[in-house]
């Protein structure tokens, strides 16, 4: 329940499945009712599940959000928070941290805006682990935030957890617990919690209520012999936390029909560049994720006559979601930029040099509500930090917003990449001759013959490393970290080093070269 009386709840309304796995596991997103169930209005449109919303003391809303954008599939699912229209949302803890993978079942410590309580979790068999208490006025790139006060159990990669066993932190080996889940605060010291002390953990009768607190006492509370006890809730009045004025016009459309749209600015997008020389930022690419329908499954085969994804995302360690470019938007020379972004979309943003070539990538999407606006002070900067102090206004306030424009070549800034229609013509016209079918040089096959999963010049530039990109079905907890710029991207691309390096003279168009660089 929100302040004012509406409620909150998650539902699979949006009919969007899970962009991993063969097995069409439903998503659900953030919805809000009036108390009498009329007023449905969404408030999130995440590509991947947003769990287990709750109120924080300060009105907001706090809610797990799983998502994939240039990292493991496997590591990051943190918490973030909302105002109650879907405004403002920000992450709270997780993004670039891999141990626990998952943050989940979050809940305000009472009278404190800087304490929250949450299982830390794996990304399969997710509900259970350690508790865990976050100081939200530390660093929430790492662990610093985070205290653990039942350090008996640590969540460790996709599905492995790790106990204490006289005096030592051993994997499990199927013997069981102690695990534990659905932390309700009554303090900050002590806590309800589910707990399941030694059992297996998918036995359906091992979790009863316990009451822990941070000095390591475990109380049992209640435990039915025939069946587990979950989600202990104290039935004693609680301060209710103020209502949040609006934030948005939280409309999906305006009058005229046309997209609804949010605001960005940013003050210096060189702040928190790390890597990068200041100046180096020319433009910034808006683009979306796009959520998958449940009727799409991921390991479809080419033969079954459904709705399938691309094998060769799957076989080639790529991307597995599909991407949407908006277009462009200007940096001016202070590295301010002021524009607008279409609204109830997941949108991410990537620093281009004057070559429309990545510097650096967000690997997080942000939501803007239809009329919200936004701001921050760099990319990839600290949140606790202050905007910078200047004699005078950021040179991109002094116009009003600009939309994306088109990228060099495109004839609308709005359009799905795709790897046929933007890659495989620039290999027909300039590489095929040598690298095809009835000649390969270098052993090199950059023909469009259709492959069992998708085409030859893909699967070869993939599989012989022509290409830099982010391997997301890597398990490496360090992939979670924030990166530097030029870590990946075309930059470090081999085939775009090679064509830049005048290969036989092969000088491709501006809209060609773009258009590859974009990919």
């Amino acid at each position: 329940y929100l302040p004012d009386g509406r409620i909150v709840f998650t539902s699979t309304r949006a009919k969007q499945t899970v962009l991993c796995g063969d097995i069409g596991l439903t998503v659900p997103n953030l919805f809000r009712i009036e108390p009498d169930g009329s007023g449905l209005v969404r408030l999130s449109r995440g590509t991947l599940n947003e769990l287990c919303p709750t109120v924080l003391n300060d009105g907001r809303i706090l809610y797990n959000r799983w998502e994939y954008i240039f990292k493991s599939l496997f590591l990051v699912q943190p918490l973030w928070a909302m105002y109650p229209d879907g405004g403002r949302s920000e992450e709270i803890v997780g993004n670039n941290i891999g141990q626990p993978g998952v943050f989940i079942q979050g809940r305000a410590v009472p009278g404190r805006n800087d304490l929250i309580v949450c299982t830390g979790a794996c990304h399969e068999q997710m509900a259970v682990g350690p508790i865990l208490l976050i100081d939200v006025k530390r660093d929430k790139r790492s662990a610093k935030a985070l205290r653990s006060i039942t350090p008996e159990v640590e969540s460790r990669g996709i599905r492995h957890r790790w106990f204490l066993r006289n005096g030592k932190m051993v994997q499990d080996t199927g013997s069981g617990g102690p695990v534990f889940c659905d932390p309700y605060p009554l303090s900050e010291q002590f806590f309800l919690v589910s707990h399941n002390p030694d059992k297996p953990i998918a036995d359906k009768a091992a979790y009863g209520i316990w009451l822990i607190d941070v000095f390591g006492n475990r109380v049992p509370v209640y435990k039915d012999p025939a069946i587990s006890c979950w989600q202990p809730m104290l039935l004693k009045p609680r301060p209710t936390p103020p209502e949040l004025p609006q934030t948005t016009n939280a409309c999906p459309e305006d009058k005229s029909g046309s997209q609804a749209e949010g605001t960005l600015f940013i003050q210096d997008v060189h702040r928190g560049l790390a890597g990068a020389k200041p100046g180096c930022v020319k433009y910034l690419r808006v683009v979306e994720q796009v959520p998958r329908g449940w009727d799409v499954f991921q390991q479809a085969a080419p033969d079954d006559g459904g709705h399938g994804s691309p094998r060769a995302v799957l076989n080639k360690g790529t991307h597995i979601w599909v991407a949407v470019l908006h277009g462009v938007v200007p940096v001016q020379p202070d590295g301010s930029a002021l524009f607008t972004v279409p609204a109830d979309r997941n949108i991410f943003l990537q620093a281009l040099d004057e070559n429309y070539m990545q510097v650096q990538t967000m690997r997080t999407f942000v939501n803007l509500r239809p009329g919200e606006r936004r701001s921050c002070i760099g990319c990839h900067e600290d949140r606790r930090q202050s905007p910078l102090s200047r004699p005078v206004a950021a040179s991109a306030l002094r116009h009003p917003p600009v939309r994306p424009q088109a990228q060099p070549g495109d004839a609308h800034p709005s359009r799905p990449m795709h790897y046929l229609a933007d890659v495989q013509p620039v290999l027909d016209k300039h590489c095929v001759r040598c690298h095809g079918v009835e000649k390969r040089e270098g052993k090199l096959d950059l023909s469009g013959e259709l492959t069992v999963f998708f085409n030859r010049s893909y699967e070869e530039l993939i599989d012989k490393g022509f290409v830099r990109g982010f391997n997301e079905w890597s398990r490496n907890p360090s992939d979670a970290n924030a990166q530097p710029a030029y870590s990946h991207g075309s930059h470090l691309s081999k085939l775009i080093q090679v064509l830049r390096s005048e290969h036989y003279e092969v000088k491709l168009s501006q809209a060609e070269f773009v258009r590859l660089v974009t990919w």
